[in-house]
């Protein structure tokens, strides 16, 4: 024995999809991670390490017996530290447009010397090695990387419960016609 739905359930489930929908909230990042991106405006793209292991001269000797022992590239600035005869030299690589005062800037780049024994010899070799070298770079600018990536998840559902009222209610219509 098949029972027969009442004719208001289909519109309800559709409505309450929509609802659904419309109340969505996307997942915000914890307000410490929010807060720090909100103020992003120049990042850098996955894949650039070879550039900037030349950039920072990695496998060569630099002033004052400094060669690269390590480099960090985060989303906003990349981290260099040189084993140097006089102890470690940390230097940062920032866009240029970077508040910090001081440093060194090239067209593409303001180097910051962080810590340690980073030489004004140091600092400005790499600044040589990457004027040499920035031309391939290019910062990607972000207009609001979080807001887009909070409406995105939101979008998607929305087109999700269009497609799924579209198909209740061809299936409804579907059974009306076959029904006749």
């Amino acid at each position: 024995m098949q029972m027969t739905r009442p004719r208001i359930v289909v519109p309800f489930v559709a409505a309450m999809i929509v609802l659904g929908v419309v109340r969505a909230h996307a997942e915000e990042p914890p307000p410490e991670v929010a807060g720090a991106r909100r103020h992003e405006r120049y990042v850098i793209r996955p894949g650039t390490e070879p550039l900037f292991a030349d950039m920072l001269g990695r496998g060569e000797t630099l002033p004052g017996g400094c060669t690269l022992r390590d480099g960090k590239i985060d989303r906003v600035s990349v981290t260099a530290t040189y084993g140097c005869a006089d102890g470690d030299a940390v230097l940062e690589l920032l866009h240029p447009t970077g508040a910090a005062s001081g440093g060194v800037r090239t067209e593409r780049f303001l180097i910051i010397a962080k810590s340690g024994a980073a030489s004004a010899r140091l600092v400005e070799a790499v600044a040589e090695r990457i004027r040499a070298h920035e031309a391939a770079f290019a910062w990607t600018e972000i207009a609001d990387a979080g807001a887009a990536k909070r409406r995105w998840p939101v979008a998607v559902a929305a087109a999700v419960a269009v497609v799924a009222v579209a198909v209740i209610l061809a299936l409804q219509i579907r059974r009306r016609r076959a029904a006749q």
